[in-house]
């Protein structure tokens, strides 16, 4: 098992134990739901979301940090907000101009190579981030955004659906799918595509 620091959740963590320890939080507790910076990411994420407290359900991540549970028109609300900066929270906006900013200008940071974010994202108009369990969702600056969950959890639907959400809303240009479904050895048997 490779060290904490190497996993995908050591900046999200380095993240939320810097936030403590500017504010002066304890910083044994972080990760507890009650603990400050936690309540002041519930906000953010409702905030960015346009939902209520009662709308946001709390889960735990494989890493040990919360995790919020929302509906999809919520998570296209808060892509769309991100992606145009229209609708943000005023005390928000300032935040997600930057994290629009350092998505769209490092792309390969979002997701890393090869992957489908970092893929859409240099070449299109797009800002978006995949998730686990099949979750994906996306902004467009004109204000728009997607969510997509597959049901099964298996990501290798998100893409062709995503690309074809996406064409249908009119973006160009799109990335080639990837689209391909080899065998154990590599021989290409099938493809995957959207039947919308």
């Amino acid at each position: 098992v490779a060290a904490s620091i190497y996993q995908n959740c050591s900046g999200k963590h380095a993240g939320m134990l810097a936030l403590c320890a500017h504010r002066g939080w304890d910083t044994e507790s972080y990760r507890d739901p009650g603990h400050p910076a936690q309540r002041l990411i519930l906000e953010a994420v409702r905030g960015m979301c346009g939902v209520g407290e009662s709308e946001v359900r709390l889960g735990g991540d494989g890493c040990g940090a919360p995790a919020f549970a929302l509906g999809l028109p919520a998570l296209a609300a808060s892509f769309a907000r991100l992606a145009s900066g229209r609708g943000a929270p005023e005390d928000l906006s300032g935040a997600a101009e930057r994290v629009r900013r350092a998505m769209r200008e490092n792309p390969f940071m979002v997701a890393g190579s090869g992957r489908f974010d970092t893929r859409l994202m240099r070449g299109s108009p797009v800002l978006c981030k995949g998730g686990a369990e099949g979750v994906f969702a996306a902004g467009l600056l004109e204000g728009l955004g997607i969510a997509i969950k597959v049901s099964d959890g298996a990501g290798r639907a998100v893409e062709p659906a995503a690309l074809s959400l996406l064409a249908g809303l009119g973006v160009r240009p799109l990335p080639a799918p990837d689209a391909v479904v080899a065998d154990l050895h590599g021989a290409e048997v099938g493809s995957l595509e959207a039947l919308l």
